[in-house]
């Protein structure tokens, strides 16, 4: 058992001690506190500075990606407008030298089918004249008719040898037109060959003669002008409102 007499000295000593103990125990308590929220603090503010910093640090690199990203972009359009331009200006290249190329075949097939048409055209027209001259009744004295059929034989035979090399540049039309008049010269050429130059005796020679110089004279020059008319047409002359002439 505790000493009776110390009792009053351990009340004293506790009375003595209490507020002391009291005062450093709250002393202790508050400065926990003080610490605590310093502490609390002191981690909300880095932790704000350290959450700052990096979303600074995530703006600056977004910003860059983004420069970045814009910078390849324009740099991808420019390749492609530059790509797109040299692929137009190809394009114009080939156009203009596929143009040029049809340009300078058109010509020298216009060329040669003027030239086509002016041979065909010429010719014919000339074993007509020679014909016509033929088959005239009414000629000069001293005419020699022998002159006269052979004119006809070759001209006949010059129109026959320049036709087939000249066909293919007369159209469809033209060329058959050509082909028909060619047949109705041809035609009455022997028919005055055998029933007047070497039927002197034949009683209806002059009315046959004379038939045949019409048809020359008429209808076959009538085919010749409706000739003329469609190759004027085949190199561009627009139709003439002026009447055919009469023959």
């Amino acid at each position: 058992m505790p000493d009776a007499n110390l009792q009053p000295l351990v009340q004293q000593a506790w009375t003595a001690l209490h507020p002391v103990l009291t005062s450093f125990v709250s002393g202790i308590t508050g400065a926990g506190v003080v610490a605590l929220v310093a502490n609390t603090w002191l981690v909300a503010r880095v932790k704000g500075q350290v959450e700052s910093k990096y979303a600074r640090a995530l703006e600056v690199l977004k910003a860059e990606l983004k420069s970045s990203a814009d910078a390849r972009l324009e740099v991808h359009k420019a390749e492609l407008k530059r790509s797109g331009d040299a692929e137009i200006e190809k394009l114009r290249s080939q156009l203009a030298a596929a143009n040029a190329e049809r340009t300078t075949l058109l010509a020298a097939l216009t060329a040669r089918r003027f030239d086509a048409i002016k041979t065909v055209h010429g010719k014919l027209v000339r074993f007509h004249r020679a014909l016509a001259q033929l088959t005239a009744p009414l000629r000069l004295n001293g005419t020699d008719e022998e002159a006269l059929l052979t004119a006809v034989a070759e001209a006949s035979k010059e129109f026959d040898e320049s036709l087939p090399e000249n066909e293919i540049f007369l159209t469809e039309a033209s060329a058959q037109l050509v082909k028909d008049i060619r047949q109705k010269l041809v035609v009455h050429g022997h028919l005055f060959n055998f029933t007047v130059a070497l039927n002197t005796q034949d009683p209806q020679r002059s009315d046959k003669w004379a038939e045949i110089d019409a048809a020359v004279r008429g209808p076959i020059s009538e085919a010749i002008d409706e000739l003329a008319r469609a190759l004027r047409g085949v190199m561009g002359d627009k139709p003439s409102d002026t009447p055919a002439r009469e023959h």
